[in-house]
C-alpha cells in the first residue's frame, strides 16, 4: 500500500524525509510479517502439543499435567524432533 506521497512540483527538501518515512514503514511491515510468522508457528506447535497431550491422556490414562510433563521431557531429549521432522 501507499505509505506516503509527493505532490508536484517535487521539492528536494521533502524528498529525503519522504524516502526515510517509506523505508521506515517498509522495515516495520517486514518486522510485522516476521512476527505474524512466528506467532503462526507457535500456534501450530501448540495445536500439535495439545493433540499429543490428548492422545497420551486417553491412551495411557494419565492426567493432563503428567502428559504435558512427559511431552516436555521427551522434547528436551530430542525425541520429538525425530518423530515430527
Amino acid at each position: 500500500g501507499v505509505s506516503g506521497y509527493l505532490v508536484k512540483p517535487i521539492i528536494e527538501s521533502s524528498l529525503v524525509p519522504t524516502i526515510a518515512m517509506a523505508r521506515a514503514k517498509s522495515s516495520e511491515c517486514q518486522r510485522l510479517k516476521k512476527d505474524v510468522q512466528t506467532v503462526s508457528k507457535r500456534l501450530q506447535n501448540r495445536i500439535v502439543i495439545e493433540k499429543a497431550k490428548g492422545c497420551l491422556m486417553e491412551q495411557a490414562n494419565i492426567e493432563e499435567k503428567k502428559a504435558y510433563d512427559y511431552l516436555k521431557q521427551i522434547s528436551q531429549v530430542g525425541y520429538v524432533d525425530n518423530l515430527i521432522g
